[in-house]
């Protein structure tokens, strides 16, 4: 409660609230949603119209170039283009 409180106390005008799917931060025409278990960030809206069809996952792949096949990237480092949905969030 503490990280709450300090919130409220540095920035008096956003609001930041816990509910059953994650914790919601808000402000004067914007609204944030984070997911508890994934740590995603759900929902993010401007004026009550939402910014996002889908959570935001970070992404660690690229598209192959030429030299990348030659040097077998896709072996080497195939273990990043699936990563997002391996990761395991350890605290929020």
């Amino acid at each position: 409660m503490q990280v709450y409180q300090k919130v409220a106390n540095d920035y008096p005008y956003i609001i930041m609230e816990e509910v059953d799917s994650g914790f919601v931060i808000s402000g004067d025409g914007f609204k944030i949603s984070f997911n508890k278990e994934s740590g995603w960030i759900e929902q993010y809206s401007v004026h009550q119209e939402d910014m996002l069809v889908e959570a935001i996952m970070p992404c660690f792949w690229r598209a192959l170039t030429d030299n990348d096949l030659g040097n077998h990237m896709l072996e080497e480092c195939g273990v990043w283009r699936d990563m997002p949905n391996q990761m395991q969030l350890k605290d929020f």
